[in-house]
């Protein structure tokens, strides 16, 4: 699994085990900047479920996801799970989003090279006037103000060494993590089995896949 999707998963296991900390990440990180469409959502139905002033649990974010209309239920609680579990101990979700946010501006700054290229091209071409050939560059002038200001928020004492936490700080966080772990662990026992039919619809999806693209 590639860097990227490594931080995007440990940003959303984070935030699921200690929403306490979605009002700093939100503040910079969008549900665009990630690269993995599940993880979109993921990230989508928490922020939602935030500003909702409802509970941030994996039981919620799945009952979200299935009103939504999303396919695959068990599959998506197991991987749920899978997001509570593999999140590092004490994570600071800021470290993780700052890394999500730095791979979606990279992606971001080579499409705007490309607008800026098909800009220059029209700037030699257009007889209309300045203004027309100028606005691409303004758009391209937006999104890179608004990229610097978003980046300035996400590293702002990001990486920064934080005090270390007392003992009866660690117990309890550690206690807190069991805790939303067997939690989330339920919804997989809540959540029915895949039917045989389902199984062999989810392996023929697979296969059309590797055929249409080989490269996947």
């Amino acid at each position: 699994m590639n860097p990227t999707a490594l931080a995007e998963r440990a940003t959303l296991g984070t935030l699921l085990i200690d929403p306490s900390q979605i009002a700093v990440v939100q503040g910079f990180l969008r549900p665009a900047d990630f690269l993995d469409a599940w993880h979109r959502n993921i990230y989508t139905a928490i922020l939602t479920r935030h500003v909702a002033q409802q509970p941030v649990t994996a039981q919620g974010v799945h009952a979200d996801l299935v009103a939504a209309g999303h396919p695959d239920e068990r599959t998506r609680a197991v991987r749920l799970v899978s997001l509570v579990e593999m999140a590092p101990p004490h994570a600071r979700a800021t470290r993780y989003a700052a890394m999500v946010l730095e791979a979606s501006l990279r992606r971001q700054v080579r499409d705007l090279g490309l607008l800026l290229r098909a800009g220059a091209v029209v700037a030699t071409v257009d007889t209309t006037g300045p203004d027309a050939a100028a606005s691409p560059f303004t758009e391209i002038d937006a999104q890179l103000r608004d990229a610097q200001e978003r980046w300035d928020a996400a590293t702002n004492g990001t990486f920064d060494t934080p005090p270390a936490p007392s003992v009866a700080e660690l117990n309890a966080a550690d206690a807190h993590r069991l805790e939303v772990t067997m939690s989330a662990a339920r919804l997989i026992d809540a959540v029915p089995a895949p039917t045989s039919e389902q199984l062999r619809n989810a392996e023929l999806d697979v296969l059309a896949c590797v055929l249409a693209d080989p490269a996947s």
